[in-house]
């Protein structure tokens, strides 16, 4: 006679195939996912550099950029400097556009005694003439006068602007403009300004 399987037959295969799926998830699928989720946690950490790496080299690309620019513009500075020489020449031209803004000039000093040497990118001497302008005129034709001191040929920083009025003087004003005129030793081959 035979005996249908007994509930003790179905636990004792039933732990049996558990025992079976636990031990090939704990040797086999265990490991496998302990490696994917190692690789995983590396291929982050690459992409993380990756990521940083493109930063750098986007940063590099920008200073490049700027550091191009700059040189345009130092290269456009320096070719707005003149030679001591030519300071007389430069001091008339600032007075003659003054006075196409109907500005009256009562000093002008260069102030040699304060010159300073500085050394240019290409290593020339750089000279820095301090200068003293007083005058007087009304403020808006000042500032347009203020406004193309940076168009001229030659480079000329403004520095300080004093000014007075007086209920006597209005609508003049009195103005004192201090800047530095910046020059280079004469070369052989300088040009002048006219």
């Amino acid at each position: 006679m035979h005996k249908k399987p007994g509930f003790r037959q179905i636990l004792i295969l039933g732990g049996t195939l558990f025992s079976i799926v636990a031990a090939w998830y704990a040797w086999w699928i265990r490991p496998q996912q302990v490696r994917v989720d190692t690789l995983q946690s590396q291929i982050k950490s690459v992409m993380r550099q990756v990521q940083a790496a493109t930063v750098q080299a986007s940063q590099i690309e920008q200073l490049k950029t700027e550091v191009t620019r700059l040189e345009k513009e130092l290269s456009t500075l320096e070719r707005r400097l003149y030679p001591r020489e030519e300071v007389p020449a430069i001091l008339r031209r600032l007075v003659k556009l003054g006075e196409r803004y109907r500005l009256r000039f009562s000093a002008v000093y260069p102030m040699y005694e304060q010159l300073m040497e500085e050394t240019a990118t290409d290593g020339s001497p750089l000279l820095i003439l301090p200068v003293d302008i007083q005058l007087s005129g009304e403020f808006f034709q000042f500032g347009r006068y203020i406004e193309q001191l940076d168009r001229q040929p030659f480079l000329f920083s403004v520095e300080q602007v004093d000014m007075v009025v007086t209920r006597a003087s209005y609508p003049l004003i009195e103005v004192t403009v201090r800047g530095n005129l910046f020059l280079r030793q004469k070369a052989k081959s300088e040009r002048t300004i006219g």
